[in-house]
Protein backbone atom coordinates (compact mmCIF):
# COMPACT_ATOMS: atom_id res chain seq x y z
CA UNK A 1 0.00 0.00 0.00
CA UNK A 2 1.58 3.39 -1.31
CA UNK A 3 1.32 6.05 1.63
CA UNK A 4 0.72 9.49 -0.18
CA UNK A 5 1.60 13.29 0.89
CA UNK A 6 -1.11 15.84 0.59
CA UNK A 7 -0.06 19.43 0.56
CA UNK A 8 -2.64 21.54 2.35
CA UNK A 9 -3.17 25.12 1.05
CA UNK A 10 -5.31 27.07 3.65
CA UNK A 11 -8.66 28.79 2.55
CA UNK A 12 -8.73 32.24 0.89
CA UNK A 13 -8.12 35.08 3.72
CA UNK A 14 -7.57 32.16 6.72
CA UNK A 15 -4.96 31.00 8.29
CA UNK A 16 -6.41 27.36 7.90
CA UNK A 17 -8.21 25.34 5.09
CA UNK A 18 -12.25 24.79 5.57
CA UNK A 19 -13.15 22.69 2.75
CA UNK A 20 -16.69 20.70 1.60
CA UNK A 21 -15.80 17.32 -1.06
CA UNK A 22 -18.93 16.38 -2.48
CA UNK A 23 -17.95 13.20 -4.10
CA UNK A 24 -20.19 10.13 -5.50
CA UNK A 25 -18.30 7.62 -3.37
CA UNK A 26 -14.55 8.24 -1.53
CA UNK A 27 -11.67 6.48 -3.35
CA UNK A 28 -8.71 4.49 -1.22
CA UNK A 29 -6.27 7.07 -1.24
CA UNK A 30 -4.52 6.54 2.18
CA UNK A 31 -2.19 9.70 2.61
CA UNK A 32 -0.51 12.05 5.69
CA UNK A 33 0.09 15.55 6.10
CA UNK A 34 1.86 17.78 8.28
CA UNK A 35 -1.42 19.37 9.50
CA UNK A 36 -4.60 18.24 12.20
CA UNK A 37 -7.60 17.43 10.70
CA UNK A 38 -10.69 17.19 11.68
CA UNK A 39 -12.86 15.05 8.94
CA UNK A 40 -16.57 14.61 9.01
CA UNK A 41 -18.07 12.31 6.25
CA UNK A 42 -21.82 12.06 5.96
CA UNK A 43 -24.23 10.52 3.65
CA UNK A 44 -21.31 7.63 3.61
CA UNK A 45 -21.18 4.54 4.73
CA UNK A 46 -17.51 2.15 4.30
CA UNK A 47 -14.05 1.86 6.05
CA UNK A 48 -11.94 3.97 7.64
CA UNK A 49 -8.28 3.70 7.85
CA UNK A 50 -6.38 5.53 10.53
CA UNK A 51 -2.81 4.13 10.91
CA UNK A 52 -3.18 0.36 12.27
CA UNK A 53 -7.12 1.14 12.93
CA UNK A 54 -9.49 -0.20 10.36
CA UNK A 55 -13.20 0.04 10.87
CA UNK A 56 -16.35 0.09 9.16
CA UNK A 57 -17.68 4.11 9.32
CA UNK A 58 -21.38 5.11 9.00
CA UNK A 59 -23.09 8.38 8.20
CA UNK A 60 -21.94 10.99 11.08
CA UNK A 61 -18.54 9.92 11.43
CA UNK A 62 -16.14 12.61 12.85
CA UNK A 63 -12.84 12.34 13.70
CA UNK A 64 -9.74 14.22 14.87
CA UNK A 65 -6.26 12.96 13.15
CA UNK A 66 -2.91 14.63 14.54
CA UNK A 67 -0.17 15.46 12.27
CA UNK A 68 1.40 12.84 9.94
CA UNK A 69 -0.89 10.28 10.88
CA UNK A 70 -1.87 8.14 7.75
CA UNK A 71 -5.99 7.65 6.96
CA UNK A 72 -8.23 7.55 4.39
CA UNK A 73 -11.88 6.66 4.12
CA UNK A 74 -12.79 4.04 0.93
CA UNK A 75 -16.99 3.50 0.14
CA UNK A 76 -19.15 2.85 -2.68
CA UNK A 77 -21.69 4.96 -4.23
CA UNK A 78 -24.66 5.46 -2.69
CA UNK A 79 -27.66 3.22 -3.25
CA UNK A 80 -29.55 5.77 -2.64
CA UNK A 81 -28.00 8.40 -5.11
CA UNK A 82 -26.70 10.83 -2.77
CA UNK A 83 -23.48 12.52 -3.01
CA UNK A 84 -21.44 12.07 -0.32
CA UNK A 85 -20.18 14.96 1.63
CA UNK A 86 -16.69 15.29 3.78
CA UNK A 87 -17.00 18.04 5.53
CA UNK A 88 -12.63 19.45 6.72
CA UNK A 89 -10.78 21.46 8.34
CA UNK A 90 -6.88 21.45 8.23
CA UNK A 91 -4.98 23.10 10.72
CA UNK A 92 -1.72 24.35 10.69
CA UNK A 93 0.57 22.67 13.63
CA UNK A 94 2.36 26.12 14.60
CA UNK A 95 -0.92 28.16 14.59
CA UNK A 96 -3.04 25.70 16.87
CA UNK A 97 -0.33 25.09 19.00
CA UNK A 98 0.49 28.81 19.35
CA UNK A 99 -3.64 28.79 20.27
CA UNK A 100 -3.36 26.41 22.96
CA UNK A 101 -0.62 28.51 24.46
CA UNK A 102 -3.06 31.01 25.47
CA UNK A 103 -4.26 30.40 28.59
CA UNK A 104 -8.20 30.52 27.71
CA UNK A 105 -7.04 27.49 25.54
CA UNK A 106 -4.73 25.13 27.40
CA UNK A 107 -7.02 22.56 27.93
CA UNK A 108 -7.21 21.55 24.43
CA UNK A 109 -3.81 20.92 24.37
CA UNK A 110 -4.96 17.22 25.93
CA UNK A 111 -7.09 16.76 23.19
CA UNK A 112 -4.07 17.28 20.47
CA UNK A 113 -2.05 15.16 22.48
CA UNK A 114 -4.50 11.95 21.75
CA UNK A 115 -5.19 12.73 18.16
CA UNK A 116 -1.85 11.55 17.70
CA UNK A 117 -3.58 8.32 17.18
CA UNK A 118 -7.13 9.51 15.77
CA UNK A 119 -9.86 10.38 17.65
CA UNK A 120 -13.23 9.03 16.76
CA UNK A 121 -16.23 11.31 18.50
CA UNK A 122 -20.10 10.36 19.73
CA UNK A 123 -23.01 10.84 17.81
CA UNK A 124 -24.14 13.39 20.10
CA UNK A 125 -20.87 15.29 19.32
CA UNK A 126 -21.25 14.62 16.08
CA UNK A 127 -24.49 16.37 14.94
CA UNK A 128 -23.27 19.04 16.65
CA UNK A 129 -20.07 19.33 14.79
CA UNK A 130 -22.43 18.77 11.72
CA UNK A 131 -24.57 21.74 12.32
CA UNK A 132 -21.82 24.06 13.07
CA UNK A 133 -19.61 22.62 9.69
CA UNK A 134 -22.87 23.35 7.56
CA UNK A 135 -23.23 26.89 9.30
CA UNK A 136 -19.97 28.29 8.34
CA UNK A 137 -20.49 28.02 4.95
CA UNK A 138 -22.18 30.71 5.17
CA UNK A 139 -19.86 32.87 7.45
CA UNK A 140 -16.86 35.25 7.34
CA UNK A 141 -13.47 33.83 8.17
CA UNK A 142 -13.15 35.33 11.51
CA UNK A 143 -16.66 33.86 12.42
CA UNK A 144 -15.70 30.55 10.83
CA UNK A 145 -12.54 30.47 13.83
CA UNK A 146 -15.09 30.85 16.11
CA UNK A 147 -16.92 28.05 14.95
CA UNK A 148 -13.73 26.00 14.72
CA UNK A 149 -13.11 26.52 18.47
CA UNK A 150 -16.60 25.48 19.11
CA UNK A 151 -16.14 22.12 17.56
CA UNK A 152 -12.68 21.76 19.39
CA UNK A 153 -14.54 22.62 22.76
CA UNK A 154 -17.08 20.19 21.80
CA UNK A 155 -14.37 17.33 20.78
CA UNK A 156 -12.48 18.17 24.03
CA UNK A 157 -15.77 17.56 26.44
CA UNK A 158 -16.78 14.86 24.45
CA UNK A 159 -16.66 11.49 27.11
CA UNK A 160 -17.40 8.57 25.11
CA UNK A 161 -14.89 9.74 22.06
CA UNK A 162 -12.38 6.62 21.10
CA UNK A 163 -8.35 6.29 20.25
CA UNK A 164 -8.28 4.54 16.93
CA UNK A 165 -4.21 3.53 16.51
CA UNK A 166 -2.72 1.42 18.48
CA UNK A 167 -0.53 2.71 21.53
CA UNK A 168 3.16 1.66 19.70
CA UNK A 169 1.78 2.79 16.44
CA UNK A 170 4.96 4.54 14.37
CA UNK A 171 5.44 5.40 11.20
CA UNK A 172 8.76 6.80 9.61
CA UNK A 173 7.50 9.44 7.48
CA UNK A 174 10.67 9.51 4.33
CA UNK A 175 11.37 12.46 2.70
CA UNK A 176 11.80 10.51 -0.57
CA UNK A 177 10.25 12.76 -3.41
CA UNK A 178 8.63 9.85 -4.76
CA UNK A 179 5.87 9.65 -2.12
CA UNK A 180 5.09 13.38 -3.05
CA UNK A 181 1.34 13.42 -4.86
CA UNK A 182 -1.08 15.97 -4.32
CA UNK A 183 -4.32 14.13 -4.43
CA UNK A 184 -7.49 15.92 -4.94
CA UNK A 185 -11.05 14.31 -5.97
CA UNK A 186 -12.29 14.20 -9.39
CA UNK A 187 -15.04 16.51 -7.76
CA UNK A 188 -15.15 18.67 -5.11
CA UNK A 189 -16.98 21.71 -4.65
CA UNK A 190 -14.61 24.77 -2.49
CA UNK A 191 -17.05 26.83 0.19
CA UNK A 192 -16.14 30.76 -0.20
Amino acid sequence: MKLMYEKVLPTENSSWRYWLYEIDELPFNFHYHPEYEIALTLNSYGQRYVGDHIENYEDLDLTLLGPHLPHTWCSSQSILGQEQQVYVAQIPVAWIEQLTNMPDLMALKSLLERSKRGIKFSENVSKKVAELFKQMAKESPSERFIGLIEILQLMHDDKDSQLLSSSGYNIAITSDLSLIHISEPTRQEAIS
